[in-house]
């Protein structure tokens, strides 16, 4: 399990625009601002600068080697935006058009300072980790060579049984983050549907609906999720998991915290994961998620640090979701 730092956006803005006056605006994009990315993720910033100022990729990218490894500025010429990080580039006709066709949100500009934006200012990063710096094809062809490169990627990718359409990531821990990312989102933004529809609203009152919001939330872009397909063995039984992916590579498992009782019943559940390794080689991640309502008190960091276990395969990720 990564240990995790919080960025605040906001911080890094007012240091970049402070060291930087030439800029002019600002503009989030990619997997960050449509929160979609890991804490593996980059964060992807389009970067227009005022009249003929100039800005030298380096000296952007030493603001992020001294701030925050995760930055990937994208400077703005006219139409085209050129990474600072591995130079790979986007373009359009001009930098309007680019900027809707990168569907970047402007969080930030010179006159009126930070913006009312729909992004998240604090971002989740993985501690010491390699941020792989994005990579833009644009109109232009891309060289041959790196093409091949990237194709024989993705078969390695695919040759361990790993989706590449979509591409989630090189391994199942990177997908397992996805996926733990994506089911938090989903608890949250489920408390805010629209309010005209008539048709549909989620309540989550037992770990069966817990279950049914992961299976709409997942199923669309991870066709191949099975349910109940597996026998596994914890806490001295045998039952069916509740989900699995990619041949039981990642074994995904629910429960609801309502109560006292069912709080002690699920801890018995959790110290039983321990002979979950002797039993389970060929799996590679099980994910625990637990369900607790708002008014049942438990330390969630303590549980998910008691309960996960990194250390060899398989890897077991307790991770605990409030009812709000």
């Amino acid at each position: 399990m990564l240990r995790e730092e919080t960025q605040d956006l906001r911080e890094l803005t007012n240091k970049l625009t402070k060291d930087f006056p030439q800029i002019e605006t600002l503009y989030l994009f990619g997997s960050r601002r449509y929160r979609t990315g890991s804490t593996r993720s980059d964060i992807d910033i389009l970067v227009k600068l005022t009249g003929d100022s100039h800005i030298r990729p380096v000296e952007l990218r030493a603001f992020s080697s001294d701030h925050c490894r995760a930055l990937d500025f994208f400077l703005a010429e006219g139409g085209k935006a050129v990474s600072c990080a591995n130079e790979s580039h986007v373009r359009a006709n001009t930098f309007e058009e680019l900027v809707t066709r990168l569907e970047a949100v402007c969080f930030w500009n010179k006159a009126a300072g930070l913006l009312e934006a729909d992004i998240d200012w604090e971002i989740r990063l993985a501690t010491g980790a390699d941020f792989a710096p994005t990579s833009m094809t644009s109109l232009e062809p891309i060289g041959s060579g790196w093409a091949r490169s990237f194709q024989a990627y993705l078969k390695e990718v695919e040759a361990g049984g790993l989706p590449i359409r979509p591409y989630l990531g090189r391994n199942v821990y990177e997908i397992g983050e996805l996926i733990v990312t994506a089911l938090g989102n989903a608890v949250v933004q489920s408390k805010h549907l629209n309010p005209r529809g008539k048709g549909w609203e989620i309540v989550l009152k037992t770990e069966y609906d817990f279950q049914n919001l992961f299976f709409v939330t997942v199923k669309p872009w991870l066709p191949g999720l099975g349910r109940e397909e597996v026998a596994i063995h914890y806490d001295g039984q045998e039952k069916r998991a509740d989900f699995n992916l990619f041949g039981n590579q990642i074994i995904v498992e629910f429960k609801h915290v309502t109560d006292v009782v069912t709080k002690a019943a699920v801890v018995k559940t959790l110290t039983g994961l321990k002979g979950f390794y002797a039993n389970h080689a060929n799996v590679r991640l099980l994910i625990f998620g637990i369900l607790v309502n708002k008014d049942v008190e438990l330390d969630a960091p303590k549980w998910e640090s008691d309960y996960s276990f990194t250390e060899q395969p398989p890897q077991v990720w307790t991770r605990i979701f409030r009812n709000a």
